[in-house]
């Protein structure tokens, strides 16, 4: 978790209360047999922009996703100056979530942060943001990018992975606002405590799901050996 005590200036990119420009759409693994879908809603009255949806994990295992981007190259960003992106979150559901950046080259420079189930403050400075050959893949490009142009910046996106259970499911991720930040301190990466207690009992979670997985196994495995036992005479 980059700082947020020491931001000198903000440019509001996408103002949670109105419409965002860029021509957003919403994409989702349909293509590929899943059932995963997403809607990108403003509440003016709430002055807030929720991102909301369902990822499916049964059809298509773990390439399950949903995805909200801008569409085209004709918007341009001009974040020259700035040092790193800042979204202002409303409670949340504690999911991981990812934002890409383009400037128009075959790379997406992307960042993960957690909504909290707190209203919060998420941080990322851009020189920490990892370089992606294509948008919404898991992998890193085969060669050396060159630094993201922040002066051309062409296009933005939000996305959500199945990465694991905690991830199914409905998810809703509120956007107060999203800017770009001058932030000259030099602090230092910290983990985030919250983020961490929800990764820690996520983790507890899916071992217990395990256990429980094996416990119903053993028990379907020893009531089938019983029935086929042949009563004694």
């Amino acid at each position: 978790m980059d700082c947020t005590e020491h931001i000198t200036e903000r440019k509001v990119l996408f103002d949670g209360g109105s419409r965002w420009s860029g021509n957003w759409q919403t994409a989702a693994n349909r293509s590929v047999g899943g059932t995963s879908h997403s809607y990108l809603e403003t509440y003016p009255h709430l002055l807030q922009t929720e991102y909301h949806g369902w990822v499916d994990r049964l059809s298509v295992d773990n390439s399950a996703f949903a995805a909200v981007h801008t569409m085209g190259t004709d918007k341009q960003w001009d974040l020259t100056g700035y040092d790193a992106i800042e979204l202002k979150l409303g409670p949340t559901d504690g999911k991981l979530y990812h934002i890409v950046i383009h400037d128009g080259r075959p790379f997406s420079w992307v960042g993960s942060f957690r909504g909290l189930l707190a209203a919060s403050d998420r941080v990322i400075r851009f020189h920490r943001l990892i370089p992606m050959r294509m948008p919404l893949r898991n992998q890193p490009g085969h060669e050396d990018p060159p630094p993201l142009n922040l002066g051309n910046i062409r296009g933005f996106g939000i996305y959500i992975l199945n990465s694991d259970a905690s991830q199914d499911g409905a998810f809703t991720l509120r956007i107060l606002s999203i800017s770009a930040v001058k932030l000259p301190c030099s602090c230092p990466t910290v983990p985030d405590p919250i983020s961490m207690a929800i990764e820690n009992r996520g983790g507890r979670i899916l071992e217990m799901r395990a256990r429980a997985r094996l416990v119903i196994q053993s028990m379907r495995a020893a009531i089938r050996t019983i029935l086929r036992r042949k009563p004694e005479k």
